[in-house]
């Protein structure tokens, strides 16, 4: 039976692979991406910023999901989440560096894949996705790509990227591989690129790095990734600098959603900053009133959400695709979960994924001090779900995740 589904595995690959003549290494003409055909526009210097949102005004209900904490299911950070019937699919990319696996529930089921360097193993996972039965795990330090079958995890096969780019974040989309792009020796002007699902080669790219993302291109480490992987099989991306969320839908790249503003940085502030010592793309900008680093992206139902940095404080954006309304706050207040304004500061969810029902952000181990003694002080809303769960909560236990169902 396992010969026949790898049969049928590398049958689609063929289907699906650029054409091998396109690569062989010449010349591939650079795509260009419209941003006049965007799905949604954003003008921010026309929205009032409020100072508060509380999540009630968005969300109706907060499900905590504490996750199983054992010595083989421990999480120091959430970089991904991915959810696939009952599944939680956690990935951290920094700590364990593990793609862990537990129910809804938060009882833990086991690891995807291994530690190593051997078939089906990993020690760098940057990035991870579901793309029909397969399951894929991006290893940096190796730029190889391995396959698990879903649901059994069982591995299938590893491809090796073989072009004259590095790659951080990947997405796979019908088949069809995509991945950022860096210059092995700075050499590089584009952003993003297609590769060949058999031979690991690059076999189309888009977007000038001067013109999508003020001519900056150096290799970063994004939490959660450039590329969110929408639950309605559909593929965001987007870079540091960039001012447009694009999207990945039929083999097509579009504009998803341009978000205007005066203050957005420029490519000519950039390259002037560039030039002074001890240069670093968030530090250097840090004491000016510029716009930076869309981040944080989930979209679930009707809305979107995204933060983006000017100076040290974060904005957040909440937009509904329906009405085309968005509001702009600097400040977010979980009142659904917390009793009193007050009681929630020090606690801040993290965003991380949306499906069509609601959210799902989690509680980073960093707050989990101030959490328990939230708890202790009788500070948590009674009608969360699963609040007993808490009783047991220590310090050095695993992340908790809430889940917000949309009104």
């Amino acid at each position: 039976m396992g010969r026949v589904f790898i049969f049928f595995i590398v049958l689609q690959m063929i289907v699906v692979a650029c054409k091998g003549s396109k690569e062989k290494n010449a010349s591939l003409v650079l795509s260009d991406v419209s941003l006049n055909d965007s799905l949604f526009i954003l003008d921010l210097d026309t929205a009032e910023c409020r100072k508060l949102i509380r999540m009630s005004e968005v969300f109706d209900k907060s499900n905590l999901i504490p996750l199983e904490t054992n010595k083989e299911s421990l999480i120091g950070r959430i970089n991904q989440l991915l959810v696939k019937s009952d599944t939680l699919f956690i990935l951290d990319a920094v700590v364990t560096k593990k793609l862990q696996m537990f129910h809804r529930t938060g009882k833990y089921i086991g690891m995807v894949g291994a530690i190593g360097n051997g078939p089906g193993e990993y020690v760098s996972p940057t990035d991870f996705g579901i793309d029909g039965n397969l399951l894929y795990v991006f290893d940096f330090d190796s730029q190889r790509i391995n396959y698990y079958f879903l649901p059994t995890m069982e591995f299938s096969h590893s491809l090796r990227l073989n072009g004259s780019t590095i790659s951080r974040y990947i997405a796979i989309l019908d088949g069809k591989i995509y991945t950022d792009a860096y210059g092995r020796k700075n050499q590089n002007t584009y952003l993003l690129q297609e590769i060949d699902s058999l031979t690991g080669k690059i076999c189309n790219k888009w977007m000038s790095v001067n013109k999508y993302n003020s001519g900056y291109l150096d290799l970063i480490f994004s939490g959660e990734g450039l590329f969110y992987k929408s639950y309605n099989k559909e593929i965001r991306y987007r870079q540091m600098f960039m001012n447009s969320i694009m999207q990945i839908k039929s083999g097509e790249i579009s504009c998803y959603m341009n978000i205007k503003s005066n203050s957005f940085v420029t490519k000519e502030l950039l390259t002037s900053l560039r030039n002074q010592k001890d240069w670093n793309p968030s530090n250097s900008l840090m004491s000016l009133e510029v716009i930076r680093n869309v981040h944080h992206y989930v979209e679930w139902g009707d809305y979107v959400q995204f933060s983006f940095d000017i100076k040290n404080f974060v904005h957040t954006i909440f937009y509904n695709k329906k009405t085309k309304h968005f509001s702009l706050t600097e400040r977010m207040y979980d009142d659904l979960t917390f009793t009193e304004e007050q009681h929630g500061m020090g606690v801040c969810p993290i965003p991380l994924w949306g499906d069509a029902d609601g959210q799902y952000s989690y509680i980073s181990p960093r707050d989990m001090e101030r959490l328990i003694e939230l708890l202790k002080e009788g500070k948590i809303n009674k009608s969360v779900k699963e609040i007993g769960a808490l009783q047991n909560l220590f310090i050095d236990a695993n992340p908790i995740l809430i889940y917000y169902e949309k009104k």
